[in-house]
């Protein structure tokens, strides 16, 4: 299975346009692998969290071994489709970034978040944390980090090299992928 994207344009950006995922796709080809092994292939910018979340669950309920090939970027949800994985390799020249929920807004959908009532700008925040409960729940149970280092991880909002990734977990090696 194979998660590729670039990142998104300055305007789409600029705009909020985030990448969505095709997860009715995505959930047929884990369940078609039946009693067979499933390698994820990540060279992803992330894209919406609960696209990424759903297909993470999937996998993870998936019985046989599901390997993570981290080929280039695993950025944002990315991270949640990589952490879903049994083993993750990731290529010497792949970077991870685990960061903090953010909804990106251009100026008019700021404008019109400012029209909204308090309770639903209230909603809105209450599901960027729970995306982030997520992120850190995945990363304590996956990597075995409390949950303070998992915190710390996502409110740093850097971008790990290879061996940064191994050093802190993420990773179990380093290792070029064919092509």
């Amino acid at each position: 299975m194979e998660f590729f994207s670039e990142p998104p344009s300055a305007v789409d950006y600029a705009k909020g346009k985030a990448q969505r995922r095709d997860v009715a796709a995505y959930l047929q080809s884990i369940n078609d692998a039946r009693d067979h092994s499933i390698v994820l292939k990540i060279d992803d910018a992330g894209g919406v969290a609960d696209d990424a979340l759903q297909i993470a669950l999937a996998v993870l309920a998936h019985p046989w071994r599901v390997e993570a090939q981290i080929i280039g970027r695993c950025s944002s949800s990315a991270v949640l489709l990589a952490l879903s994985a049994d083993v993750r390799t990731i290529a010497p020249e792949g970077r991870v970034l685990v960061h903090a929920a953010v909804r990106c807004y251009g100026e008019q959908q700021f404008k019109a978040m400012q029209f909204l009532s308090a309770e639903e700008r209230h909603a809105i925040n209450e599901s960027l944390c729970d995306t982030d409960d997520v992120t850190t729940s995945l990363l304590k149970s996956r990597l075995d980090v409390t949950e303070q280092t998992a915190r710390a991880w996502i409110a740093e909002n850097r971008i790990w090299n290879a061996t940064e990734a191994l050093t802190n977990g993420f990773v179990h090696s380093i290792a070029e992928f064919g092509a």
